[in-house]
């Protein structure tokens, strides 16, 4: 019987101290905190002054601490990349995929993506992070000079929740934002928006794909260019075309939504090559742009 009473003191003292504790994350002293145990037994009220009187002598000065809700506060910042630096942070590789730094033989310098075999695809993210709102954009062209032998062919822009091994792809979602060659003379490219749920198993669904006028070029060695604007869970997609020594209007295609869109995205470049035919196919990327604002 003994050994019970005294077990329940312990545990009564024990429980006197953890009200103490949340009285003082409240900000409370240790006399309001045993007025307040007056409904309680009175071998937990006479527990909870004794510790009363042990807080008061050490002379511990309660502090508050209220509940902190996490935004994503941070000051504008701009990031871009022209790859003259070919140290600035993007992967390169050669064997069935070629991709990384390149000096065309029109003397700029690029990123670019040879693909040889029908069917391949690569995905790859760079050092960029685009953080809350943002503004994404890029030059892309065909480089080869021959027309594919078949239309099919994509090439363009991506955003990931997480950097890409382009060597072993995974994960989602992943959007990318891509031109469509279409081959043969008077055949406009098209624009393709897809959101892939699954890189390892190419799993994807297909948002838009429409053909874009005179406002993309089909032409080799001419630039496009495309651009993601984020606002909230909007993306805005728009592209734009090299036109003499400068570029056309931006003109906005569509509009997509997303609850689950990642607080977070790396930016990045994509490719696929057409499953109709096997076929040397080089596109080259310049002038990333990314401005990401609260």
């Amino acid at each position: 019987m003994k050994t019970q009473t005294r077990r329940r003191l312990v545990f009564l003292a024990w429980a006197g101290m953890g009200t103490l504790v949340m009285g003082a994350l409240l900000g409370l002293s240790a006399s309001q905190v045993v007025a307040g145990q007056a409904h309680a037994s009175p071998a937990g009220a006479y527990a909870a002054a004794r510790l009363a009187a042990d807080v008061t002598a050490l002379t511990i000065t309660p502090q508050a601490y209220l509940p902190m809700v996490a935004r994503q506060y941070f000051k504008e910042y701009t990031y871009q990349d022209d790859f003259s630096n070919w140290a600035s942070g993007w992967p390169w590789y050669m064997n069935s995929v070629d991709y990384g730094y390149k000096q065309d033989g029109d003397g700029s310098k690029v990123y670019h993506i040879r693909m040889y075999d029908k069917n391949a695809h690569l995905f790859v993210s760079g050092p960029g992070l685009a953080v809350g709102n943002f503004d994404y954009q890029a030059q892309v062209r065909q480089a080869t000079t021959a027309q594919p032998l078949w239309w099919g062919d994509e090439y363009g822009i991506l955003l990931s929740p997480a950097p890409i091994d382009p060597n072993k792809p995974s994960g989602g979602p992943v959007y990318t934002f891509q031109v469509q060659l279409h081959a043969g003379p008077g055949l406009h490219p098209l624009y393709a928006i897809k959101k892939w749920t699954d890189l390892a198993r190419l799993q994807k669904t297909l948002i838009r794909e429409e053909t874009a006028g005179d406002w993309l070029t089909n032409l080799p060695k001419f630039w496009n260019r495309l651009r993601i604007v984020r606002s909230g869970n909007t993306l805005d997609f728009s592209i734009s075309r090299q036109e003499g020594t400068g570029w056309t209007a931006w003109q906005h295609v569509y509009t997509y939504t997303d609850s689950d869109l990642p607080a977070a995205l790396y930016v990045g470049f994509c490719a696929n090559h057409a499953e109709e035919g096997s076929y040397t196919i080089e596109f080259q990327l310049d002038n990333l742009w990314l401005h990401a604002y609260p």
